[in-house]
């Protein structure tokens, strides 16, 4: 059904890319256009066709004219008309083969693999319907997507919401004590032991990764234990990330005994005028974190934001009665974009799946309507984009009543 083109005389000479340029240069893994090149010589134009790593087995089809990164690939192409090369692409996406040894491909294996060739009309009755459910299941992940982008806007309209009230603010270092992580020595670290040393990469926005690569300290001076040893409660921050990127100011708050407190983190601990979770959520707001970045500094792309930005920095301070019931409201809307944003991963995951069940059901002759009836939930059940859309809507209207009345969290 196919032959082969060995891709020699199509290698690009330069990789000096530019976007500016026409030509796309082409891989067969996940990267695909991995540039734009200005050569005019060369160029494959036998289209369309299909480009297969001959030592991962991955592919592309491609409907344009393209030179490629190097030798490591086939460029197909069907051996006659009577052959609809997309009917072959679809087919090869259905093949699951060992390509754990490292050695070429196509002609050891995969070209000696038959496949049935239906007639040329029935080849492309079924790339049309795959290609109508690949665009139902287009849309619809498309849709999910948007929905998970309002839901982060809406996340930050409970938050911004919940500090709106007229209520005094105090620096940090009035209701606090903050202090930096202790510089530890890699060469200290152990695979286990009775303390886990807490770095940047384990602090996320409201979790705290113990799983993310862990590391332990056996032996350590009690006056180490006495001033880097977190406790439940206290608040962590990260400090250190990608300048003007944001990609750090993380806190999260402690649950677990035994940690170590790294450098380039803080740990704040509140007393008794302030709930711990209080400062999360704030933490958590764009108010907070406009304050935080404003002190950033660093060069060549890292960003530092120093103990200082978090001792001075003002933040609002209601009582512990009124704090007790803003945390309230905020867990109660945050928990209801917690299951939305469970449904909407729980159908993102399913992609690639559905995708395979798809191919697989075509080249059995079982594509019919039927697989949008099994799969309707993703299309237009309760957890499709639509029904997670209208619910969000009735959130975010429910919010915006409760604003305008006096009592705001009653």
């Amino acid at each position: 059904a196919l032959n082969y083109i060995q891709p020699t005389d199509y290698i690009v000479n330069s990789t000096k890319y530019n976007d500016g340029y026409k030509t796309p240069v082409l891989t067969a893994g996940k990267s695909f256009i991995i540039g734009y090149t200005n050569e005019t010589n060369n160029i494959f134009d036998q289209l369309p066709a299909i480009i297969f790593d001959d030592f991962t087995s991955s592919i592309q089809f491609v409907n344009f004219k393209f030179k490629v990164k190097s030798s490591a690939m086939k460029i197909l192409v069907p051996t006659s008309s009577s052959v609809d090369i997309k009917y072959i692409y679809y087919f090869m996406k259905t093949l699951r083969v060992n390509t754990g040894t490292h050695k070429r491909y196509w002609i050891s294996l995969f070209s000696k693999l038959p496949i049935k060739i239906a007639p040329l009309s029935e080849q492309r009755l079924i790339v049309a319907k795959i290609e109508e459910l690949f665009s139902d299941l287009d849309n619809a992940i498309e849709n999910l997507k948007k929905v998970q982008e309002q839901l982060k806007t809406y996340q930050q309209a409970v938050l911004k919401y919940s500090f709106e009230g007229k209520w005094k603010k105090v620096p940090m270092q009035s209701i606090s004590e903050a202090f930096g992580g202790c510089a530890f020595k890699s060469t200290d670290f152990k695979e286990s032991g009775p303390y886990q040393v807490i770095r940047i990469g384990n602090v996320r926005q409201g979790a705290m990764r113990l799983n993310i690569s862990p590391v332990f300290l056996d032996m350590v001076e009690q006056k180490i234990i006495d001033k880097y040893l977190l406790k439940p409660g206290d608040i962590v921050i990260s400090l250190t990330g990608t300048r003007k990127k944001r990609d750090y100011g993380y806190t999260t708050i402690v649950k677990e005994d035994n940690l170590l407190l790294n450098q380039r983190l803080a740990r704040i601990r509140f007393n008794e005028e302030c709930l711990p979770k209080f400062f999360l959520y704030y933490s958590w707001t764009q108010l907070f974190k406009d304050s935080f970045f404003a002190s950033e500094t660093g060069n060549v792309g890292q960003g530092n934001v120093g103990m200082k930005a978090i001792q001075y920095t003002e933040m609002p301070l209601p009582s512990i009665q009124e704090q007790q019931k803003i945390i309230q409201a905020i867990e109660s809307r945050l928990s209801v974009c917690d299951k939305m944003q469970e449904s909407i991963d729980e159908n993102l995951q399913k992609d690639e799946a559905l995708r395979q069940s798809i191919l697989k059901q075509a080249f059995e002759g079982k594509l019919t309507e039927q697989w949008r009836e099994t799969h309707k939930d993703l299309i237009s059940g309760e957890n499709s984009a639509e029904a997670l859309l209208k619910k969000l809507k009735t959130e975010e209207e429910t919010l915006l009543v409760r604003s305008k009345g006096k009592n705001r969290y009653d």
